[in-house]
């Protein structure tokens, strides 16, 4: 799931607009939209706030901004699989 999809649909159990939260985060409605949209990606430094209002473990929605980091970077290369597949195991070796 993309992080966008991922807000909205916490936002939406939680019976929060749109506006509310982008009030929270001290930023304009039509940025706030974006990124639901995948159009626009948060800061970083925003997700604790983010977590705070949606009621979300900070660690889940900074799993999903590193994922979507990951598929922006790997958008358009040949083998995307292969590169990922060198990183796991690269982590695997480092624990």
């Amino acid at each position: 799931m993309k992080f966008g999809d991922k807000i909205k649909e916490l936002r939406l159990s939680k019976q929060i607009t749109q506006r509310q939260i982008a009030a929270e985060l001290n930023v304009a409605p039509s940025i706030y939209n974006r990124y639901e949209n995948n159009e626009r990606r948060v800061k970083r430094e925003m997700l604790p706030k983010l977590s705070s209002i949606l009621s979300v473990d900070v660690e889940e929605l900074n799993a999903l901004w590193v994922a979507d980091q990951v598929c922006k970077l790997l958008e358009g290369e040949q083998r995307p699989q292969d590169v990922l597949s060198i990183v796991c195991d690269d982590f695997s070796q480092k624990n």
